[in-house]
């Protein structure tokens, strides 16, 4: 289960899953007024996360024409065998008899193509219609909310979300209108909603195709990232998504103008009003950090593959971003700039969570300027009597940074409900260096 920072992304867990993807390229043009067409596309994971994030880009792959179909070439085993950046790929044969078999090979071929290698084992694409879907999208749902409940605790006692909003509830409702598609990295299921493959559920397909393509040959099951207290997880699924995203993006610009055109107007015609009031249920916030894994890990494996090739993607799996200070500023991965470790606050309290907060969650709460100064933070959130609290201590990059963190902090701390008992900012000097420290309670 992969997550950020300790159940503020939310995924699916073990799912590569177009979560919220459709629900945050929606939200993103109703907000910000993004022309669709102009924006990327999404589906995939936990998250995770189920991963913003929705997403407000598409997933892209291209199919491939028999004329531009690269010419098999003769593959042998072991080391002699294709890899990235090496042109000799040899496509997998199709398997006959399976529905929409021949699309769905050329998407096969398509995605070999982009990452250099075949698949290992051809893979099943599943179509399903919306019930029977969104059965399997909330399989086992129940059993595994222990981090949303977390999340909320810890974003209402700063009042980044309502002190009754039940993340639970918000997001089994969002998944079932937001899920495109589904790669399961555990029972190897690709499954995607839709009874035929129109343009838009083929660029699901291809999205969700990279994800087991990738699982395949660098393994997407990461159980050690699902208890980490840094933002290697989200980092981690900011590359899974973001490499899917590229090569989906890829498979869109591969189409006709007529088809893009058909394209977007399938994407327009997603949401129906009752559906898109289901997403704008969810918090801007958290649709802001489910947005990201797509948008901006979109950004950072585009870089990558520029300076490196899909060698240098394949190596980014293994090596992923440890903050999302590193998916936002993708020079800071190549540069390998570390966050600043920050200790713990004391508190005096029952402890429900701890961690890293992040650049992400600074920026989606006290805005991009306090965001783009961050060098570092930790915080805890925790039960002090009748009140539920959180507290950070934040570093900055420069001494003018941590002015403007504090002054995004300040008007942070001038708000507050009818519920809040309290919200305080200060300025303690840690063996981390000059640190804001903030801390929001309400009452439980």
């Amino acid at each position: 289960r992969r997550q950020v920072p300790e159940g503020v992304l939310i995924g699916t867990a073990a799912l590569c899953a177009a979560v919220l993807a459709i629900l945050a390229l929606s939200w993103w043009t109703a907000r910000n007024g993004v022309d669709e067409s102009e924006s990327a596309q999404v589906d995939t994971p936990a998250e995770t996360e189920a991963e913003p994030d929705a997403d407000s880009e598409t997933d892209t792959d291209t199919e491939t024409d028999a004329d531009t179909e690269a010419e098999p070439a003769d593959q042998t085993d072991g080391d002699d065998q294709a890899g990235p950046d090496d042109p000799a790929v040899e496509l997998s044969p199709c398997p006959d008899g399976t529905p929409n078999d021949e699309i769905i090979c050329e998407l096969v071929h398509f995605v070999e193509l982009a990452r250099g290698r075949p698949f290992q084992t051809f893979p099943t694409v599943e179509l399903e219609a919306n019930e029977r879907f969104d059965e399997r999208v909330l399989a086992g749902f129940d059993d595994d909310t222990d981090d949303l409940e977390r999340a909320g605790d810890l974003l209402r006692a700063l009042e980044i979300i309502e002190a009754d909003a039940d993340l639970v509830e918000l997001f089994r409702a969002s998944l079932e209108v937001g899920v495109l598609g589904f790669y399961d990295t555990d029972t190897e299921e690709l499954v995607v909603r839709g009874t035929e493959l129109d343009l838009y559920v083929q660029s699901v397909v291809v999205h969700e195709l990279v994800h087991a393509h990738d699982d395949q040959w660098l393994d997407l099951d990461r159980p050690e990232l699902d208890d980490v207290d840094d933002e290697s997880d989200f980092g981690f699924l900011a590359i899974v998504e973001g490499n899917a995203s590229r090569i989906e993006n890829d498979w869109i610009e591969s189409l006709s103008g007529d088809d893009r055109t058909e394209l977007r107007l399938l994407e327009n015609g997603l949401l129906t009003p009752e559906e898109l009031d289901v997403l704008l249920a969810l918090p801007e916030f958290l649709l802001q950090t489910q947005i990201s894994a797509y948008t901006d890990g979109l950004a950072l494996v585009e870089l990558i593959d520029q300076t490196g090739g899909e060698s240098a993607v394949d190596a980014a799996f293994d090596d992923p971003p440890r903050s999302s200070e590193q998916v936002l500023h993708p020079e800071a991965y190549l540069e390998e700039a570390e966050p600043v470790p920050v200790p713990a606050i004391e508190v005096d309290g029952f402890v429900l969570d701890s961690g890293v907060f992040g650049e992400l969650s600074i920026r989606n709460w006290l805005g991009r300027i306090a965001g783009d100064g961050w060098g570092g933070d930790s915080y805890v959130s925790f039960v002090r009597g009748d009140e539920i609290c959180t507290s950070l201590a934040i570093v900055a990059d420069t001494d003018g940074d941590l002015g403007e963190i504090e002054s995004a902090a300040n008007d942070w701390a001038s708000g507050g409900s009818d519920r809040t008992t309290e919200r305080s900012v200060e300025r303690v000097t840690t063996s981390a260096g000059d640190t804001v420290q903030v801390t929001g309670c309400i009452q439980g």
